[in-house]
């Protein structure tokens, strides 16, 4: 078998995400790959519009094997499980904080399946849109009160007159 000399280029892709959990970002998901930028500026790859979040808050580097985070001197701070850091090493399952604005590590196999508020109560169902008959039977309502108001109206000036 002959073996060639090219560089064989693969696309890789995004094994872990940010799912934020918090504030502005809730519910929003961010695909970790390669070298990311978070801040309030719109040029950043995770563009935070919060007055709490510095232009260019941290850097997020992803490789192989390892996602770095790093704070690039916010003001208010980069925290990963509740701990300020400079640097560090981020996993699966990491809680990473800006300020008040939070995020949860999470591989793309889980991110489906996972509720984004820590303290979500299941036992609570989730509240539904008003069925369409409710909507009619107020609309209903408001137009038998308009002709009520009308008939009245019409019988006032018929004894007047």
């Amino acid at each position: 078998m002959e073996q060639h000399e090219q560089t064989i280029i693969r696309q890789t892709t995004a094994q872990l995400l940010l799912r934020g959990v918090s504030g502005v970002t809730f519910g929003k998901s961010y695909p970790l790959l390669g070298s990311m930028l978070i801040g309030r500026e719109p040029s950043c790859d995770i563009t935070i519009p919060s007055d709490e979040i510095s232009r260019d808050h941290a850097r997020i580097i992803t490789r192989p094997g390892s996602v770095l985070l790093e704070d690039m001197g916010s003001s208010n701070g980069t925290f990963v499980n509740g701990q300020p850091i400079q640097k560090a090493i981020v996993k699966e399952g990491d809680e990473i904080r800006f300020d008040k604005i939070r995020f949860k590590v999470l591989s793309l196999s889980e991110a489906d399946e996972f509720l984004t508020e820590p303290d979500y109560n299941t036992d609570k169902k989730p509240r539904q849109a008003p069925a369409p008959q409710e909507s009619k039977s107020s609309s209903s309502a408001i137009w038998i009160f308009v002709l009520l108001i009308a008939g009245i109206a019409a019988a006032a000036a018929y004894y007047i007159y």
